[in-house]
């Protein structure tokens, strides 16, 4: 038994057409596949290696927070280093060709922040990527070394511990007061409050070691006559500091 074969007949026109179309797909696609392998030549591998002080304690657990979301998103306990068994500690990152990345390492917490050999602020550690490499450095101190910065704090302060039931927590509240305050009872002060408190007068307190000086730059507005004496009051946050000041 046979079956009718059929012949199809295209014509020269139509075929032109058809293989038109085709080829425009093919150059559709072309850039989209050109830029598949340009994102993977785009990668670099960067292996990042730290050594720490000798006076780290031993159970330590060494962070990296950077300005990428690989490298944490400034997040003092998000990405993790494995500690090596010589003791260095060391991460694998796939970052982008010709980003400048900026980092320090943590334990955990700006608390622990690494310091130089004098336990003074660092400035951000940089990379720029450009191929793959292996970045190796060295932590000097941690913020919560035995090296303590002096006390910056000047004026008539007075420290309180304030049981705070809407914040559910005791919070520290410092209160600078204005030269010769407790001589004017009978006069009446403005108050200037602050938040993020421990960093306001003193950077023996300061997370990050640096503090912001309003009690030196309101005295001398007050001696400049730029300004009545007014006094600060400074309260310090806690470690939820990102729930207390965006609440939802």
């Amino acid at each position: 038994m046979c079956l009718p074969s059929h012949r199809i007949n295209l014509h020269p026109v139509k075929l032109l057409i058809a293989v038109s179309a085709a080829m425009a797909s093919f150059a559709a696609m072309a850039p989209f596949g050109r830029s598949l392998i340009a994102a993977q030549d785009d990668i670099a591998s960067v292996r990042i290696e730290v050594q720490v002080p000798e006076a780290t304690p031993v159970d330590s657990q060494v962070y990296i927070a950077g300005n990428m979301a690989e490298l944490g998103a400034w997040k003092p306990d998000h990405r993790s280093l494995q500690r090596r068994e010589d003791g260095i500690f060391q991460i694998e990152l796939r970052l982008p060709i010709g980003k400048e990345i900026e980092f320090k390492f943590t334990r955990g917490s700006w608390r622990n922040v690494e310091k130089d050999d004098l336990g003074k602020e660092i400035a951000n550690r940089r990379i720029e990527v450009r191929s793959d490499l292996v970045f190796r450095c060295e932590v000097q101190s941690w913020a919560d070394s035995q090296i303590v910065p002096a006390s910056t704090a000047t004026g008539n302060m007075k420290v309180l511990e304030v049981d705070s039931p809407f914040l559910k927590s005791p919070r520290r509240v410092t209160v600078w007061l204005p030269p010769d305050y407790e001589k004017r009872v009978d006069q009446r002060s403005g108050v200037l409050y602050m938040l993020d408190g421990q960093n306001v007068f003193d950077r023996s307190h300061a997370a990050f070691g640096v503090e912001w000086q309003a009690d030196e730059t309101m005295q001398q507005m007050i001696d400049g006559a730029k300004i009545k004496p007014w006094m600060i009051v400074a309260i310090d946050n806690s470690e939820h500091r990102v729930e207390e000041y965006t609440p939802t």
